[in-house]
């Protein structure tokens, strides 16, 4: 097959898109599979989607993907399985986030949060030395 040079929205700015040069030969797990270690995403975090969400199990070069094509991504964190999962996933890509517009506080602990979850249910999560400055970022 044939290396092409695609571009696939950023899931930390919609308005931003990553290059990434694959063989068109590649399923588009493997093109996730790319994405996940160039950006540290997560495969249940988004879809790809190039005017309807790619099967997985498709190469690119049998959706028709050629170079200079631009892939959309499909945010689906809000559907994941518990509330845990939604908000541990929708942290780490805000910490993501911060590391890439060079915030000063990047580390996370979850533990600083007023409230975290457990499965689906929501624990107070009271700081006994009060407030602590930027929660839950340091």
């Amino acid at each position: 097959m044939a290396n092409i040079t695609i571009t696939v929205q950023s899931l930390l700015n919609t308005a931003l898109y990553d290059s990434y040069t694959i063989d068109n030969g590649q399923t588009v797990a493997q093109l996730k599979t790319a994405i996940n270690s160039a950006r540290s995403f997560n495969s249940t975090w988004y879809d790809l989607v190039a005017g309807n969400i790619l099967t997985e199990s498709s190469t690119l070069a049998s959706l028709g993907i050629v170079t200079g094509t631009q892939i959309r991504t499909h945010n689906k964190i809000a559907r994941l399985a518990t509330k845990e999962a939604k908000q541990t996933a929708k942290l780490a890509l805000a910490t993501l986030d911060r590391v890439a517009s060079s915030e000063t506080r990047t580390t996370l602990t979850i533990n600083n949060l007023p409230t975290k979850y457990s499965g689906n249910t929501l624990v107070n999560n009271a700081n006994s030395g009060g407030l602590v400055l930027g929660r839950p970022w340091s």
